[in-house]
């Protein structure tokens, strides 16, 4: 799906810098937010390069970036082994 900048690696405590998309996951998303399209969901990468990051729990974390110039948001889950992406979508505005 994606892979994490070294230093977002470090910061949420993932061992691993390849962030995955599950299929409940990706169930969920179409479910939530079909409006998505696939070259959004590529959009990801340059949220993780450029994109702040806010630490939501001890394993989860919200990456805020744009993507063609509109504002978006992704989770993510840190495992003990793996990133998984648990939702992203567009936020209000621009």
């Amino acid at each position: 799906m994606a892979v994490l900048p070294a230093q977002a690696q470090k910061d949420i405590g993932a061992d691993t810098h390849t962030v995955l998309l599950s299929r409940a996951s990706a169930t969920k998303q179409r479910a939530h937010h079909p409006e998505m399209t696939a070259g959004e969901y590529r959009g990801l990468q340059g949220m993780l390069d450029r994109g702040t990051r806010e630490q939501q729990t001890a394993n989860r974390t919200r990456v805020f970036g744009e993507i063609g110039g509109k504002p978006y948001r992704a989770v993510l889950k840190v495992t003990s082994k793996e990133v998984y992406l648990l939702s992203m979508h567009r936020l209000p505005g621009k």
